[in-house]
């Protein structure tokens, strides 16, 4: 990355560009006693994402519901060309200029057979077998060992390590996530 820098300075074009760093999954290091990155669980699914440039406020981080998805209109707002009509994502701009602490009410994400929904502070997944081994081929959707499964609720504002399923429960909150993955499966 320092090669980069160093190279945008030595052109003078620094002061002119947003870089944006990430990656693909999480880290996964040894919660839930798995390794792997495949999984619904926070420390997999949530992304590490760093953005720095002109306009962009410095030394700060956000809470704000963001995706992947957002950084193509992200881009496209800060080149100043419009983003087409069909795009899932949304602009980050507001957030990364400080102008707004939110971004999206709901996050949604899938891998194989499971679907989640968050909302920052719960989280419902479906088609996730907790109980399968972590390299498992089974956690395809045509896996038997995957339907029928009950859907995980966690309540990450209480329980950050997501080791309480709440869905017996019947949470509003939790309910209502679920209803959006069933809305979402119904979409395609």
């Amino acid at each position: 990355m320092g090669l980069y820098l160093d190279k945008l300075a030595s052109l003078g074009q620094l002061d002119n560009t947003i870089i944006l760093f990430s990656s693909d999954h999480g880290e996964m290091l040894g919660d839930h006693g798995r390794w792997g990155k495949i999984v619904p669980y926070h420390p997999s699914a949530s992304v590490p994402l760093t953005i720095a440039g002109p306009g962009i406020a410095r030394n700060t981080t956000s809470a704000a519901l963001v995706s992947h998805i957002d950084l193509t209109a992200t881009c496209l707002d800060y080149a100043g060309i419009s983003a087409p009509a069909k795009i899932d994502g949304q602009s980050l701009r507001m957030v990364l200029e400080g102008r707004s602490t939110a971004h999206r009410d709901v996050l949604f994400s899938g891998l194989g057979a499971w679907r989640m929904a968050f909302d920052g502070e719960y989280k419902a997944v479906t088609g996730f077998n907790p109980r399968l081994k972590q390299n498992s081929p089974d956690w395809t959707t045509s896996s038997p060992q995957i339907h029928g499964v009950a859907p995980l609720v966690f309540d990450r504002s209480h329980d950050p390590g997501e080791n309480k399923d709440l869905y017996a429960a019947k949470t509003a909150q939790g309910e209502r996530l679920l209803q959006m993955l069933t809305a979402n499966a119904a979409d395609g």
